[in-house]
């Protein structure tokens, strides 16, 4: 079986430890926020804010985390992850332009967690297709 590089080992480390303690974080900012939500006096409003700055701070921490993964990879990753993170940008603002359009016709109100959603799996198939079409043509060749 052939060895993993280096290079690989520590971004799937990184990656992993992306995906576990963002989630750790997301699920603890949730559940500070919902306690504080219940309740009534200074205690629950300090929960309640404690959430709520975590879960402000909460993208600023996958996009540090993000580009430490970014200076460890080697150009043809850099490259990969800058053209799914450009398909991504484009499908979340046209998304994110006709819900404005919409909202304004239809009044209605969409919730700024449906745009992070899109633009996450706009990111997340960007990347795969790009790691299919590239693995596909390698092995053709």
């Amino acid at each position: 079986m052939k060895e993993i590089p280096l290079r690989e080992r520590q971004l799937n480390a990184m990656g992993t430890t992306m995906g576990v303690l963002g989630g750790l974080l997301a699920a603890v900012a949730a559940g500070l926020t919902v306690v504080g939500r219940r309740g009534q006096g200074d205690l629950h409003g300090f929960i309640l804010g404690m959430g709520t700055g975590m879960l402000g701070i909460l993208p600023l921490f996958f996009a540090l985390m993000t580009l430490q993964m970014y200076r460890k990879m080697d150009e043809y990753a850099r490259q990969q992850l800058t053209q799914a993170a450009s398909v991504a940008f484009l499908v979340t603002m046209l998304v994110s332009g006709s819900l404005i359009a919409l909202q304004a016709a239809l009044h209605f109100s969409t919730p700024a967690w449906v745009l992070y959603v899109v633009g996450m799996g706009a990111w997340l198939v960007a990347t795969l297709a790009q790691t299919f079409r590239t693995r596909t043509q390698g092995a053709r060749e």
